[in-house]
């Protein structure tokens, strides 16, 4: 199957309270971004990245991003341009592939610590499903409350998967959805979610690595460098 990857990098995450977007802050003299397309480069059955930016970044990607990238294989990277929420950026990468695409990844910029195995993973699953999501198993316990915060239920955790990406599809399924569902897209917090709304194709959840986390606050920083010094020592 010839698969690409749309990786989502255009948002502002103003959560992280820097002055510039969190996908450039260094770690170990590295950008965040640098470590996730790394990540995507390193398997030989991605063909092509759609790397979906703000157009206003576009310079600061090529500069510091994309030139200081060592693989020979870089030349698979394509832009295109966020829009103003996530779904439109994801509807824009779409947009993008190429006619040889057969399946697609759907990964977010700032979950740099996604690890080869899981990508590897996620790809088999699709060679063999319309569509599966990376989870990892809650830890907690849920609690169902009203719009008092009073608890009505307690819910099983054994049936809870926290969602992660890459999120993969074959390339019918999830140009089917963005499709449909175009103009309908609120409530939509996935591109999972979408497949579950505007189509009847069935996903499969394949269990995916605690590590692969989302950079969004300062101290997520502090778990990244802390998680890279670990794998280090494996």
């Amino acid at each position: 199957m010839n698969i690409s990857a749309i990786i989502l990098a255009a948002g502002k995450g103003s959560r992280m309270k820097k002055t510039i977007n969190k996908q450039f802050l260094e770690i170990e003299k590295k950008p965040i971004l640098s470590y996730t397309i790394e990540a995507f480069l390193a398997s030989e059955r991605v063909k092509e990245i759609i790397l979906v930016i703000n157009p206003l970044e576009e310079d600061l990607i090529d500069k510091k991003i994309i030139r200081s990238i060592s693989s020979d294989r870089k030349s698979i990277i394509h832009i295109a341009y966020g829009g103003q929420e996530r779904y439109n950026s994801v509807y824009n990468g779409l947009k993008q592939l190429g006619k040889e695409c057969q399946g697609v990844l759907i990964h977010d910029g700032a979950r740099p610590l996604i690890s080869k195995r899981t990508i590897e993973k996620t790809i088999d699953a699709l060679s063999i499903y319309d569509g599966c999501l990376v989870g990892v198993k809650a830890k907690d316990t849920y609690k169902m409350v009203d719009a008092n915060m009073e608890v009505k239920q307690t819910i099983d955790r054994q049936a809870l998967f926290q969602i992660q990406t890459p999120q993969a599809f074959k390339k019918e399924v999830i140009m089917e959805a963005y499709e449909k569902g175009q103009n309908r897209f609120e409530g939509i917090t996935d591109d999972g979610m979408m497949v579950e709304q505007f189509t009847n194709y069935k996903l499969l959840v394949i269990e995916g690595e605690y590590s692969n986390i989302k950079i969004t606050t300062p101290d997520d920083l502090e778990l990244m460098k802390t998680l890279l010094k670990n794998k280090e020592k494996i």
